[in-house]
């Protein structure tokens, strides 16, 4: 039976008329064959008219036909029956993932209940899949839908309880979303004007508190990597008011940068940077961190140089970007730095000081 016509006769079923004499496929076939009838689509009319077909359909459907209860109790009827919940969650989220702007939108109060399901499992394969399909809503959805019902703060909260998680996969995915949503929720503390109303607390400062809090007390690598790397555009979004976080912030930054990260350093590299961004939002309150900086970064340069299996190229990325931070944090403290670093003794940074002093 085609699945044109065995929508319409399903349609049909759903009133009192009677039900369409051609036994059922199983809901597998017929959602192999929705997914070749996606693909072969040619316009985003007939993708909108056949996934709302097929949302009637699950609205009307017998759900005997969906998820047969009695299939569950014969051999092999479980593995059935959790074989047909797989194909409902894949073709779920490959059908939402094939729909863009514009014409995501008007589906949205069906695609988005399903998805923030998803995030709730407890399987991480799953929410991460609920994940992926949340930040294709946020990124194919306008801002003003997204903001009307409230839609935007429920979508946040879903994802702001799995900061807590312990899966570096899953929070990757969740901090990834959670940039793009707060863009939606609020302007970034960064984008206002001098002029504007008083920097109060708001959701990026939610975020960067916690992720701040968590990078503290994190010891597995891999969450490390991930809280590192999306350390740098939080602070820039929050420019002069990440004077809020400096102590925790200056913490995260000395614990950092004394712990290896072979062979790419790509942690200390990542924090290297939030510390030049830092420098150069809230400079006026550096002068009194600078001897504390200054020794780490003067500390990590005979790390660096001292260390003979780090590869040519970080080696020099390292120095380089370690050497921007000194001499911001010079110009921004007034000049103490270079008077610290006369009176360095140690001979290993001291070609370094020199160096930097000629600059």
């Amino acid at each position: 039976m085609e699945l044109s016509s065995l929508l319409h006769e399903l349609h049909l079923s759903s009133s009192e008329k009677p039900l369409p004499s051609a036994p059922l496929p199983p809901i597998t076939e017929l959602l192999s064959r929705l997914q070749e009838k996606l693909i072969g689509v040619s316009s985003d009319s007939e993708t909108s008219s056949l996934i709302g077909r097929v949302e009637r359909l699950f609205q009307t459907a017998d759900p005997d036909w969906l998820f047969s209860p009695a299939s569950a109790n014969e051999d092999g009827g479980q593995a059935a029956l959790e074989s047909r919940c797989e194909a409902v969650k894949l073709v779920f989220a490959w059908s939402l993932l094939q729909v863009t702007r514009p014409s995501l939108s008007p589906h949205l109060p069906r695609l988005l209940p399903p998805s923030l399901l998803l995030t709730d499992h407890y399987r991480p394969e799953n929410c991460m899949l609920g994940v992926r399909c949340l930040h294709h809503i946020v990124l194919n959805t306008p801002a003003a839908d997204l903001r009307q019902f409230n839609r935007a703060e429920v979508v946040y909260q879903a994802l702001f309880k799995h900061l807590y998680t312990t899966e570096a996969a899953v929070i990757q995915l969740v901090l990834s979303c959670l940039l793009d949503l707060l863009l939606v929720l609020e302007t970034p503390p960064s984008s206002l004007t001098p002029s504007s109303a008083r920097r109060k607390p708001c959701r990026h400062d939610d975020v960067l508190r916690l992720v701040l809090t968590h990078m503290e007390a994190e010891n597995k690598v891999p969450m490390r990597r991930v809280y590192a790397s999306v350390l740098p555009p939080l602070v820039d979004r929050m420019g002069v008011a990440v004077c809020r976080h400096l102590q925790r912030l200056q913490r995260v930054v000395l614990g950092y940068l004394e712990i290896k990260d072979p062979p790419e350093e790509t942690n200390r590299l990542k924090v290297l940077e939030v510390l030049q961004k830092t420098t150069r939002a809230a400079w006026p309150r550096m002068e009194g961190r600078v001897n504390t900086l200054l020794r780490c970064l003067l500390r990590l340069l005979v790390d660096v140089s001292s260390d003979s299996q780090l590869d040519d190229s970080v080696r020099h990325e390292l120095t380089n970007q370690t050497l921007s931070c000194i001499r911001l944090l010079d110009q921004g403290s007034g000049g103490p730095v270079q008077v610290s670093l006369v009176q360095v003794s140690l001979t290993c940074c001291w070609s370094v000081g020199l160096h930097f002093c000629s600059d």
